[in-house]
């Protein structure tokens, strides 16, 4: 729970409000909604936290 807080209070220190937005419900279940321009930054920002495993980008 606590690494999701941390890839949610990077972006919400960015200037950019709306590029993440974080919706947190009972039992700690989150939503999130992610501009398509900010998707690369989000995923990153969750392997840093090690809530990825692995990132992979195929060229398909």
């Amino acid at each position: 729970m606590e690494r999701i807080r941390q890839v949610w209070h990077f972006f919400d220190q960015n200037k950019d409000y709306t590029d993440v937005l974080f919706y947190a419900y009972p039992n700690h279940e989150y939503r999130v909604i992610v501009r398509q321009e900010h998707y690369v930054d989000f995923l990153t920002e969750l392997f840093k936290a090690q809530l990825l495993l692995r990132l992979e980008w195929s060229t398909i």
